[in-house]
């Protein structure tokens, strides 16, 4: 079965500009044995594929998690002093595409209202205006192999790992984290680079998984990252 969910919004020019997915999924028969440290045991063994043209990535996740829809957020010139740069008008002046951000639909993230899950980040894309930080963010920083080794060696805690399809992962788990006001137990984020993409620094978290309250799932979320494929060029598209 093939599905291809598309969502589009848009916003004012200062805000996030949401597109629809440019992914399809379909449906994969597995049978994983849940973590007995997952808080909640994966309720369905029916997993999906979904390939991203823009990211240039495909990968399965729990079909029960809903269909996948992306956010991009658009990046803005600015000046060497700091400040955007602007057209007649004073209206500031597009780059390109910084954070294209992937969501579970099938989620309702409480209290944060989100359900993102996967973030890469362009250099390309220009800067952002002035908004609150989310793990998204760590992405920057994950646009080089060399970033991916810092970050894991200023971690007290990292393992690194080949995943089935070659991919090199660094690894964090944190048994608490504090973000605005809130604690969120049992979190991971997972740092990857994608060599020769305009999307290079990718970050994986159940930060919203968990706050949808499904607590870790630990199995899961590895299975999504070890199904993690780097999409030929052909298949991709900036």
């Amino acid at each position: 079965m093939k599905k291809c969910p598309y969502r589009v919004h848009v916003f004012t020019f200062a805000a996030l500009l949401l597109l629809a997915g440019a992914g399809c999924t379909s449906e994969i028969q597995t049978t994983p044995s849940p973590s007995p440290s997952d808080e909640a045991a994966v309720e369905t063994t029916a997993f999906a594929r979904y390939e991203d043209a823009v990211l240039g990535i495909a990968f399965e996740y729990p079909e029960a998690w809903g269909a996948i829809t992306a956010q991009n957020e658009v990046g803005f010139e600015f000046e060497d002093n700091g400040s955007v740069k602007t057209a007649p008008g004073g209206i500031p002046i597009q780059k390109g595409i910084v954070h294209r951000t992937l969501i579970f639909s099938g989620l309702r993230a409480e209290p944060s209202g989100r359900e993102f899950f996967l973030v890469g980040s362009n250099p390309s894309g220009g800067g952002i205006l002035g908004r609150g930080g989310y793990f998204g963010d760590l992405s920057d920083g994950f646009q080089t192999r060399e970033g991916v080794e810092e970050w894991c060696q200023e971690q007290q805690t990292c393992e690194t790992f080949s995943t089935p399809n070659g991919i090199r992962v660094a690894h964090i788990y944190h048994p608490s984290i504090e973000e605005w006001g809130e604690v969120t137990e049992d979190v991971d984020y997972y740092a990857i680079h994608h060599p020769d993409h305009a999307f290079s620094g990718l970050v994986i978290s159940n930060e919203d998984v968990i706050d949808a309250g499904l607590g870790r799932q630990e199995e899961a979320m590895r299975h999504l990252v070890d199904s993690l494929e780097f999409l030929p060029p052909s298949q991709s598209r900036d």
